[in-house]
């Protein structure tokens, strides 16, 4: 009996976007000419809450991980690179990304076509179009800046992005889906930010996990603040993306204005921008001047230098606000002789007519960030047709249940699809956001300590294993479970004869944790106590006493507490439960 579960890297930055200038205006339809003044706006959401979130302590650690696995990831392509005595490298795998493009149009242009909320499929097609040839250096996106410096050329990212055909249960799809919501269509990222989102995967029937696709939300309006004198409402935003480490959350994913997307490929370069940060990349900008590790600083691409502000100027002019391009010594910089800011990267602020390049170390960072962060695009069914069966997180034959049992049990259950199995049984916790799909042959249990955090969705059906993932079960299974969106901390029923169970959040603790317990019928409670690694008992959580069957709480605080791991016992009768804790500092 086997335990699998899918354990990949987590974090959340929500990143910003494109570089526009003027305020916004409504474009001319694709295929039309654009008038000269019709300029591209927007602001950058990317500061303010990158900073904001990098105050929360668990929100650092796990960005940090990420980075650390990409900083190593790319350290090794250059070592590779530099022995093989290679300037460039060429792209050995063409990796392939499904997209789903969801339109939330206003209530007023209910057609497609019929306004700039709601664009035709031409004009997705046609912004679709534009990012592939931009991540492949090619068509009228084929070109380099005015440095001709060799490490600082455009070259074929080796991406390509595909509108999806096939979603996880194996049913065709046309990668498009509208929407009528004229409170999504004007979009608050700062109130309705996962909420929107949240609504869109329910009513996609979450046919399309942030793990397996792209996602790409047009709104007619991105605005920012909550509205106070403090905080105004600001609504000249382009749009904004989440970064990979945080692939596994439902709001995951581009928010592009629906008006810049598709209608002309200076209006594309604002998503091709974005999704350079859904891939990982920083502004060039990031982090101003210092270089002793380009690795490590500013926006940790070695090829791309060293830059302190965006550029205003005319395409082709020099413009050079670092001179410490060669402060890194290794072998790892390109770069011996101070060299102009490369103003003319996706991933700088500019004009829209100067952008023309990603360089080869931005292509190593987002290659990287794709097969070891965002790994699960490569698997998925999204760009076959057919009906094409929905990945297997444990990597077993689809094509008959190699499981008699798969455990979920006393753990944080990740995003993902479990399948595979003639029975699943389920107890441990969604994490907050996730999406997580359940198959089984024969049944779906869910034991007490199965929750759910905010936000998260779980999709369970009951299906044989040499079907695939083709369909899902919309009433009730043979166990009285059915297909639900679980939110907050909300409980799926318990067997009758339930055992005693013991669960610890959030944990590891800092400040103060929530112990909950369940109690299958009345019980006197022996003990509840908190034990260190040599069994004295710290102190006691609960009094003994008659408790009502059910679900209990007690808070567990870490004051006065050394870091280090303890253990939670609770004594029921006869019975004896624990769980680890780890108090952190």
């Amino acid at each position: 009996m086997t335990a699998r579960f899918l354990s990949l890297l987590i974090a959340i930055v929500m990143l910003s976007a494109d570089p526009l200038w003027a305020q916004p205006v409504e474009p001319t339809p694709v295929g039309t000419t654009p008038h000269p003044s019709n300029t591209i706006s927007g602001n950058c959401a990317f500061d303010p809450i990158h900073e904001r979130q990098l105050r929360e302590p668990a929100f650092a650690t796990q960005q940090e991980l990420v980075e650390r696995k990409l900083y190593e990831q790319v350290r090794e392509i250059a070592r590779v690179r530099k022995r093989s005595r290679s300037t460039a490298a060429a792209v050995q795998e063409i990796l392939t990304i499904p997209v789903v493009i969801h339109v939330l149009h206003r209530s007023s242009e209910p057609n497609p076509g019929d306004g700039i909320s709601n664009p035709k499929d031409e004009q997705i097609l046609a912004g679709l179009s534009h990012l592939n040839q931009a991540f492949r250096n090619s068509g009228n996106f084929q070109a380099s800046g005015h440095n001709d410096h060799p490490a600082v050329q455009s070259v074929d990212v080796g991406i390509e992005f595909c509108l999806a055909q096939t979603d996880i249960y194996g049913q065709p799809t046309t990668g498009i889906l509208r929407y009528e919501s004229d409170e999504y269509s004007e979009l608050n990222a700062d109130l309705e930010d996962p909420e929107m989102q949240q609504w869109t995967d329910m009513q996609d029937g979450q046919a399309f996990p942030v793990t397996h696709y792209a996602h790409v939300w047009l709104v007619s309006k991105i605005c920012r603040g909550t509205g106070t004198a403090q905080d105004p409402v600001n609504c000249n935003n382009g749009g904004y993306a989440y970064y990979p480490a945080t692939y596994q959350q439902v709001h995951n994913g581009v928010v592009s204005l629906s008006y810049l997307w598709g209608t002309s490929e200076m209006g594309s370069k604002n998503h091709i921008h974005e999704f350079g940060h859904y891939l990982g990349l920083y502004h060039t900008f990031q982090g101003g001047c210092p270089n002793g590790d380009c690795l490590l600083n500013g926006d940790r691409v070695c090829d791309t230098p060293p830059d302190s502000r965006t550029s205003f100027g005319a395409c082709g002019e020099p413009d050079n606000s670092c001179f410490t391009d060669a402060d890194d010594t290794s072998a790892n910089n390109p770069f011996q002789t101070d060299q102009d800011d490369l103003y003319e990267n996706y991933m700088d602020y500019t004009s829209n007519t100067c952008q023309n390049t990603f360089t080869q170390g931005q292509a190593d960072r987002m290659r990287s960030a794709l097969t070891e962060v965002r790994s699960q695009l490569l698997t998925s069914p999204g760009c076959q047709a057919d009906g094409v069966t929905s990945p297997n997180p444990n990597g077993s034959d689809p094509g008959g249940c190699t499981e008699e049992e798969l455990m979920l049990m006393d753990q944080e259950i990740m995003s993902g699809v479990y399948e595979n199995a003639e029975t699943i049984f389920a107890s441990g916790s969604v994490t907050t956001g996730g999406q997580v799909v359940l198959h089984a042959s024969q049944g779906i249990s869910f034991l007490p300590g199965f929750s759910a955090g905010k936000g998260s969705s779980m999709i369970a059906s009951l299906q044989n294993c040499s079907a695939g993932s083709n369909a899902t079960t919309t009433g009730q299974d043979e166990a009285g479970y059915a297909a639900r969106t679980l939110t907050d901390q909300q409980l799926a029923p318990a067997p009758e004869h339930a055992p005693v169970d013991l669960q610890i959040a959030p944990n590891p603790v800092v400040q103060e944790s929530t112990v909950r317990y369940y109690l299958p019928e009345s019980a006197e409670i022996v003990s509840l106590s908190l034990l260190d690694v040599n069994g004295r008992e710290m102190r006691r959580l609960d009094q003994p006493g008659q408790h009502t069957g059910g679900w209990q709480e007690s808070k567990l605080s870490a004051q006065g507490l050394p870091a280090g791991m303890y253990f939670v016992m609770l004594r029921v009768d006869a019975e004896l439960v624990s769980r680890q804790v780890m108090v952190v500092r």
